[in-house]
């Protein structure tokens, strides 16, 4: 069944935020995995995630949908609470829950993929944020570059410019093709391509 879920927000808007629930659990885990991967934190995510639920019910007034699709909205705010996150705690890391994957005995059969994975997760982990963001938008939360510039607010160009660049920057660290780098990348976060 499809959901229009920018009318829910503006019935929502116009009174009617029981309507909210729809939205709510229709992106719940997908902003939830969002902020995890980005704070590697399970306490941080799930305040994080409540608090782009609760400002998103408390803004339904604002939302338009002529601007943003919803997914689009509630990534935006929640990358807006991360970046509030971060600049509290100063912190940098962002993606040592994907090592903690590779480091799994169950993850991988065999010992050389893994040791291939946590060399790509060592390089992942050194990129700049804005890049890990990038990457995490596209392969973990399978987004489109207009979502993932609609988010970032940088242009669908430059988005596909820097996640290709950050691909490229793995493959210089490590000898493997971009497709196996890409495979080992979903691999990671349990999809199958």
């Amino acid at each position: 069944m499809f959901t229009n879920y920018s009318l829910l927000m503006e019935e929502c808007s116009k009174g009617y935020p029981e309507k909210f629930i729809h939205v709510y659990d229709h992106y719940f885990k997908k902003i939830y995995d969002f902020a995890y991967y980005r704070t590697c934190n399970r306490e941080s995510a799930e305040d994080i995630t409540s608090q782009t639920f609760m400002r998103a019910l408390e803004k339904a007034d604002t939302y338009d949908k002529s601007r943003a699709n919803v997914s689009t909205w509630l990534f935006k705010i929640a990358s807006n609470l991360i970046s509030d996150h971060f600049r509290a705690k100063r912190k940098s890391s962002s993606l040592e829950v994907i090592e903690e994957l590779a480091a799994k005995d169950d993850f991988e059969n065999e010992v050389s993929e893994k040791e291939i994975l946590s060399q790509v997760m060592a390089v992942l982990k050194k990129l700049p944020e804005k890049k890990r963001e990038i990457i995490i938008l596209r392969i973990w939360q399978n987004m489109s570059y207009k979502e993932i510039a609609e988010i970032s607010g940088a242009s669908e160009a430059s988005c596909k410019m820097i996640f290709y660049r950050a691909i490229d920057e793995i493959r210089e660290k490590i000898p493997l093709d971009s497709a196996v780098i890409l495979m080992l990348l979903f691999a990671a976060c349990g999809m199958e391509v």
